[in-house]
Formats: structure tokens, C-alpha cells, sequence
């Protein structure tokens, strides 16, 4: 299988939260799932973590460890979706379309660019998130979505 997994549901795959489980499930690197992400959520990821850790849900050893770990799967694990020109202007009028939030336009926009390679290859992508606006908005443009809050 290939999924997109934006920032909401990756960092359910290295803190313990609602949807944990099957997002590791899925996208850790023994599930044998291709596992796209875009290369903001390398920024987002950090930002998720270092918020945790200040609201004292993350101790600071373990913020370490875990945006160690990201690193070292980011680079052999995750399909990055390389941010350019023509993905920012995509984003820009879906943000417009769906009055999402810049990052999640972006996201989106990456998702869309691997659908769309997906059905050059005949076959599919199923975007994995949290964010319920970014979700309504990827069905209304045809992608397949997952929730992992909406799994045990």
C-alpha cells in the first residue's frame, strides 16, 4: 500500500496518542508500505515535538530521542515530496478553494502531486491525517483519506 502521511498523524507514529498504533502499523518501516511525506513536515514534526515537550507532555531526553529517530527514518524510510514552484502555486489556490491553512495546502498539494503520479502507475494513495479541514478538503479533490483517530 502507499500513503501520504501528513504531520498530525507522523507524529502519532513517535508520541503515544489517540491513532498511534495503527499509524505505526501502517507506516513503520517494517509494515513494507510505501510512505510519502512532504518535506514541510520535517519543520512541522520539530515544531510538534518542542511544543510537547513545553507543555510537559515530552520530557526533553525523550523530545531528543524522538526527533533522532525521525532523522534517521526520514531520510531511508520516507518517500520526501520535494517542496517547488509549482507545488506553492498549487497549494495557493487550494488554500483559496478550501480556506485552509498554508501548511496544510501544501501538504495537500503534495498528496495531490503523488496521486497523481499514483495514477500514472496505475495505483493508489490514501492520504493518513488528523486534521479533519485538510481531510474534508483532500476528499472534495478525490483523494482517499484515513483518520487515524478513527482507529483503536
Amino acid at each position: 500500500m502507499r500513503y501520504f502521511v501528513d504531520t498530525s498523524a507522523l507524529v502519532k507514529r513517535y508520541v503515544v496518542e489517540k491513532g498511534s498504533p495503527w499509524v505505526s502499523q501502517i507506516a513503520g518501516p517494517l509494515a513494507g508500505n510505501e510512505v510519502y511525506v512532504s518535506d514541510i513536515a520535517e519543520v512541522e514534526f520539530i515544531g510538534a515535538i518542542r511544543r510537547r515537550e513545553r507543555a510537559g507532555s515530552v520530557a526533553g531526553a525523550g523530545a531528543r530521542a524522538i526527533i533522532a529517530q525521525f532523522y534517521r527514518e526520514l531520510g531511508n524510510h520516507y518517500r520526501v515530496v520535494a517542496t517547488n514552484p509549482a507545488l506553492i502555486r498549487r497549494a495557493a489556490l487550494l488554500a483559496d478553494t478550501h480556506s485552509l491553512r498554508g501548511a496544510d495546502a501544501l501538504q495537500l498539494a503534495a498528496a495531490l502531486e503523488v496521486q497523481a503520479d499514483a495514477a500514472l502507475l496505475d495505483w493508489s494513495v490514501t492520504l493518513v491525517s488528523a486534521d479533519g479541514e485538510l481531510n474534508l478538503a483532500a476528499e472534495t479533490e478525490g483523494l482517499a483519506v484515513d483518520n487515524p483517530e478513527g482507529h483503536p
